[in-house]
């Protein structure tokens, strides 16, 4: 019977230096996304009967942020 061993590190999925990058990718994002909420936050309401709008929104923060489909996730949410 003839047979080889092979390392178990070369099963491995993903190196060290892999890992860390996603991580730091992972970190940026989350970074982003909250710079996201927080910029959009104030503008974001909910009326008396629960529905989600956004109101008096910047025109550049419209348009940078494209607001537009948030309002049609809103009016997704607010049909249920």
């Amino acid at each position: 019977m003839v047979g080889f061993m092979v390392p178990k590190t070369s099963f491995a999925q993903e190196s060290s230096k892999e890992v860390n990058v996603k991580d730091n990718d992972q970190a940026v994002l989350n970074a982003e996304q909250e710079k996201l909420i927080n910029t959009v936050k104030p503008y974001v309401h909910v009326d008396a009967d629960g529905k989600l709008f956004l109101k008096n929104v910047p025109e550049h923060l419209y348009k940078e942020y494209n607001l537009s489909a948030l309002e049609e996730h809103f009016e997704y949410i607010n049909k249920a």
